[in-house]
């Protein structure tokens, strides 16, 4: 076949398994390059029927995600699972350092500046100090980066991120999605702005529910890190997965009656079976190394600025004054005004949700287990971040990206009414 080819076109070709390319191959391949060998003339290439045929030896590996009847439930088990392994390692990571970094440098910090300035101390080691606070949410927040980081580095270089995103193809189309928008949404508990930039990917029928189910749905690894960070503040981690499964539910039905499902002649490309292989290290590395990067570099200087911020509103009470203006709005959920610091700054970043960690948490251990999950859920669905926001607006226009900020805040509010109304009972 390769000698016919070869001798119709002119040129030489090499048939070659391009997912085990050894040396051999690649060398080989420089030899047909290095061939001088002269190209059919333009006037007698055009003459020549040259034909099209299917080289495609094998299929790709059959699954239990083909199954007829168990397929679609695997997927969701192993979707849950690609981020709930993950989360509980970080958990139990961060358990373990944490206890060492109070004793071993925290405390030592706090020892030394006992002498300093009032200013400054609140600035370092207050509340909101950038030793107190800094370090304690950069010690829940980064292992959890660092593994779902791996998690989707893996899933994404094996095939299985595509496997996935087929099975629910189905199911997807009913909330108005493919299941090739998938892929963004599962971006974007990585980071929402890359998700959206890979929404351009989705059809035009369908981007604007993709961006809608990643500003709700998808909670990017620095949310879920200052999540997990207050669920443990509080001693309450177990409540990290009925606040995921709350997520997920009411992303679903949030992206399904803002833009209703897709009707049987739209969008009807469908989502072929990708080739399964064991992960490289090197292109896994590489993902990794770039989503560190973004955190190291742009998520840490912004929540040490937050840091910052917030610790000089405290030194001149305006957080005080804060929490006693928006009072009514919080008692309308039953919620303390002592609270709302910490919602504010979830507008900016989800990670300064974290600054509700201050007084080693004393503040939100004074919680319920409902009013803790009502907390968490209004910080991290009442908008997304500024930079996400920016993001959508850049993409697609700022009104669109108004049209979701507000359908976001209308579905946080009734949510978290419902939550209030039914689980909370004291003021």
């Amino acid at each position: 076949m390769t000698e016919y080819l070869s001798e119709t076109s002119g040129a030489p070709v090499l048939a070659v398994n391009a997912r085990e390319a050894g040396s051999n191959v690649r060398q080989g391949i420089v030899q047909l390059l290095l061939q001088d060998k002269p190209a059919p003339s333009a006037v007698s290439l055009p003459r020549q029927k040259i034909p099209v045929i299917n080289l495609l030896a094998e299929f790709p590996q059959q699954t239990i995600f083909e199954h007829r009847w168990c397929g679609k439930v695997a997927a969701i088990v192993c979707l849950f699972l690609l981020f709930a392994v993950p989360v509980w390692g970080a958990w139990l990571l961060s358990d373990f350092i944490q206890p060492v970094i109070d004793s071993a440098v925290i405390q030592p910090l706090k020892n030394i500046t006992t002498s300093w300035p009032d200013v400054l101390k609140t600035l370092f080691v207050g509340n909101y100090g950038l030793f107190s606070l800094g370090l304690y949410s950069f010690v829940w927040a980064f292992p959890v980066v660092v593994l779902i980081g791996l998690s989707l580095s893996l899933t994404d270089d094996s095939g299985l991120k595509e496997r996935i995103t087929a099975t629910l193809d189905p199911w997807l189309r009913k909330l108005g999605l493919s299941g090739q928008d998938l892929i963004p949404v599962l971006s974007g508990f990585g980071c929402n702005v890359v998700a959206v930039f890979q929404s351009r990917s989705c059809s035009r029928c369908t981007r604007h529910a993709c961006i809608s189910m990643i500003s709700f749905g998808s909670a990017c690894s620095y949310q879920t890190g200052a999540t997990l960070s207050l669920f443990n503040a509080a001693h309450q981690p177990w409540l990290f997965i009925p606040y995921l499964s709350l997520l997920f539910f009411t992303g679903a039905i949030h992206t399904r009656l803002w833009n209703g499902s897709l009707k049987p002649g739209q969008n009807q490309r469908l989502t072929e079976l990708t080739w399964l292989q064991w992960p490289r290290w090197r292109n896994v590395t590489w993902m990794l190394k770039n989503i560190l990067r973004q955190f190291i570099t742009q998520a840490m200087p912004l929540f040490l600025i937050i840091c910052i911020v917030a610790g000089m509103l405290d030194y001149a009470g305006i957080t005080r004054w804060l929490s006693e203006t928006t009072a009514p709005l919080l008692h309308l959920f039953k919620l303390p005004a002592e609270l709302m610091p910490g919602i504010i700054f979830s507008l900016l970043r989800k990670d300064g949700l974290m600054v509700l960690n201050q007084d080693g948490g004393s503040l939100i251990q004074s919680l319920s287990t409902s009013q803790l999950l009502l907390l968490v859920w209004l910080a991290s669905t009442l908008m997304a971040c500024l930079v996400t926001v920016f993001t959508i607006a850049r993409e697609i226009n700022w009104r669109f990206a108004a049209a979701v900020a507000g359908k976001q805040v209308l579905s946080s509010l009734v949510v978290a009414l419902v939550i209030s109304q039914l689980f909370i009972h004291e003021a």
